[in-house]
């Protein structure tokens, strides 16, 4: 048997999605918020947002690897009921140390708000106008005078 390919050929692989993201989330454990705050703020805003059955993968992205003018995104695979979030670094914000951590925080909630809109099949789960007013309203519902402060800083 030969096992030499050209140097032109392609090789692919077909992979489950679920592998994809298991290997994923080995991968982002170098960049992931394991152990802070992040991590207790994902477990409460799944559990209020009722995504629970979700896995959300939550990792540091430079600024070069997000949208100019984003802080972060999300990236959603709903026949596996899997995300990941991407939030900038600290290192990479503008912002002083302590507000660019309440900003990634208020990031991570933004985009399960996306992610909670989109499993209950709005098709305008999208829409930032939206997304943004019903943060607002949990913010205040929830009592996260932290978050909301740093909402209203924006």
């Amino acid at each position: 048997m030969n096992f030499e390919r050209s140097k032109t050929e392609s090789f692919w692989v077909s992979v489950p999605l679920s592998d994809v993201l298991y290997i994923l989330s080995l991968l982002a454990s170098v960049f992931h918020f394991s152990g802070t705050q992040m991590d207790r703020d994902l477990k409460y805003w799944q559990e209020k947002l009722h995504l629970k059955e979700w896995l959300v993968i939550v990792v540091q992205a430079r600024g070069s690897e997000l949208d100019a003018n984003t802080v972060g995104d999300i990236i959603v695979f709903p026949e596996s009921k899997s995300a990941v979030v991407r939030i900038l670094r600290e290192h990479d914000s503008d912002l002083p140390p302590r507000q660019a951590r309440a900003d990634q925080e208020l990031t991570l909630m933004h985009e399960m708000v996306h992610l909670q809109r989109m499993a209950v099949g709005d098709a305008t789960w999208q829409d930032e106008g939206t997304t943004n007013q019903e943060m607002l309203r949990l913010l205040r519902a929830n009592h996260r005078w932290r978050e909301l402060s740093a909402m209203e800083r924006q």
